[in-house]
């Protein structure tokens, strides 16, 4: 099999905003634009959703940097919002998105996942509707959390629904840290999704943990692409996020040896959170490199290696 191959053809800088970051991108290419959805923090470390556009070239052509910020009290998403799919169902628009909510008292938080509602109009994308809950949240399979969903059609319209279940958290050096690993659920419609004890993609080594699954094609091959990590020492350290990948076989996902290396210092440590878009006949990964966001988004073209 082909190795894929990555060159870096752009980068979006964080906003100056909050804390300055542009965490978890995703997007999509319409009508000769690129439509992109990150993260950026407040200083009080809430999350919420900004979404840029940006023509051929990359270049931002417009900015709104407050286009969802949760204020609503009790709900799954409090204290924060993170985009993780803009998907499009026959013409109708959602942003899929992690929303997360701080328990006082204890050093843990709890991750659902919803869907805000869109309107696609005039060449902007504009909030219509707000979840009342979740559609993939804490149940017997995910105990902590159930986050971060790609969502893929078959030719039947049976939906897969990729996602990071968070399974135990951990006492490392006095402070806890969650075990994330890639499962799968299925059904007809987003609200009819039923979760696989199944872990799809296997750690390669004790403590490895996962985030942001995506699928993706290239020369008639399904991809799994992901970013993991160690337990300890990852915040830039040793064990930061790396993305991977794995290739369809049959039922299974096989671990490749693909890696992500750019030569800039924005990916010095860490690369993480891809995402892909199809801009004509060619396919792209958006990343994040160091900080988990705050060095920006890294635009890459995917190729494979010839033959």
């Amino acid at each position: 099999m082909s190795k894929l191959e990555f060159s870096l053809q752009g980068m979006i800088p964080p906003p100056t905003e909050g804390r300055g970051y542009a965490q978890s991108p995703c997007g999509v290419f319409l009508d000769n634009e690129l439509h992109l959805f990150f993260s950026n923090r407040t200083e009080q470390n809430k999350s919420y959703i900004c979404y840029y556009k940006l023509d051929n070239n990359f270049n931002i052509t417009h900015k709104d940097e407050n286009f969802y910020r949760p204020d609503r009290v009790g709900f799954f998403d409090t204290d924060g919002a993170i985009p993780s799919q803009i998907l499009e169902d026959n013409q109708k628009w959602s942003l899929l998105y992690s929303g997360w909510n701080s328990l006082t008292g204890t050093p843990a938080y709890l991750n659902a996942s919803g869907y805000l509602s869109l309107e696609y109009t005039n060449n902007f994308f504009k909030l219509a509707e707000v979840p009342r809950g979740p559609f993939l949240t804490r149940d017997k399979v995910n105990p902590s959390s159930a986050v971060t969903p790609f969502i893929i059609k078959d030719d039947k319209a049976h939906l897969t629904a990729f996602y990071i279940s968070t399974e135990r958290w951990e006492e490392i050096n006095g402070r806890y840290e969650p075990e994330y690993y890639v499962k799968a659920a299925t059904g007809s419609d987003l609200e009819h999704l039923e979760c696989d004890y199944t872990k799809i993609i296997i750690p390669r080594y004790k403590g490895e943990v996962f985030s942001r699954p995506v699928h993706f094609s290239i020369d008639d091959s399904e991809y799994l692409s992901f970013c993991s990590r160690g337990m300890t020492d990852f915040r830039d350290g040793a064990n930061s996020y790396k993305i991977g990948f794995a290739v369809r076989n049959n039922l299974d996902w096989v671990r490749t040896d693909d890696q992500i290396e750019v030569d800039h210092t924005a990916f010095s440590h860490q690369t993480s959170y891809p995402y892909p878009i199809t801009i004509g006949p060619d396919l792209f990964l958006l990343i994040n490199g160091n900080g988990f966001g705050q060095s920006g988004i890294g635009i890459l073209k995917v190729t494979l290696e010839p033959s």
